[in-house]
């Protein structure tokens, strides 16, 4: 009896009505938060044979998770692991780093200090963002 209420109370139909459990909601949030971490710190790898798939992983990531920027702890292992591959030279693996950057640039959160500098007018900001919807 206690099997078939226990049963009836987690159904997916029963689920749904009451909403996702706080701790579930919590533990979905830890997961995202390290996936993003895991892949925008992925250039900290030190073999430069496996860069290229880095590279795709990436770059295939910030397509499909372009809300990634937000999540905690994301763009601090981004901005630690891909200024130090670019200062090493790529570690071996120039042409291919280099072929990359250009398809990131678009994919970069636009609260990057280039895009809000002092300089740079409301009119030229929105001027990028045209470029890049483009």
């Amino acid at each position: 009896s206690d099997m078939a209420d226990s049963s009836a109370s987690s159904s997916p139909a029963t689920v749904a009505s009451e909403g996702v459990h706080p701790a579930n909601a919590l533990r979905a949030a830890l997961l995202r938060s390290t996936c993003a971490c895991t892949v925008l710190g992925a250039f900290s790898e030190r073999e430069g044979a496996v860069l290229g798939a880095v590279w795709d992983m990436v770059l295939m990531y910030l397509k499909a998770v372009p809300e990634c920027w937000q999540l905690p702890g994301a763009e601090d292992c981004f901005m630690r692991s891909l200024p130090k591959l670019l200062r090493e030279g790529c570690r071996g693996a120039g042409p291919t780093c280099w072929a990359a950057v250009l398809p990131l640039l678009p994919l970069l959160p636009w609260h990057t200090p280039l895009a809000n500098s002092p300089g740079s007018t409301q009119q030229q900001q929105q001027q990028l963002q045209q470029r890049e919807i483009g």
